[in-house]
């Protein structure tokens, strides 16, 4: 396997742990009813519930 591969495949499992546990720190976050974030509100024409989502529509899943 190319040194590249080998360097992605490590950089992206470390990528999806991270991605696992700011998932658990956002379920934590909405079962204990926080607001959300702040957002200019130019950006809620485009985007409605992106204060309190997760990923929005432009997500790498």
């Amino acid at each position: 396997m190319p040194v590249h591969w080998a360097i992605m495949s490590t950089l992206t499992a470390e990528l999806a742990a991270q991605i696992e546990q700011m998932a658990a720190l956002h379920e934590q976050n909405v079962a204990a009813q926080y607001a959300g974030v702040f957002k200019f509100s130019a950006l809620d024409i485009n985007y409605k519930n992106a204060e309190k989502e997760l990923l929005g529509n432009n997500s790498f899943q």
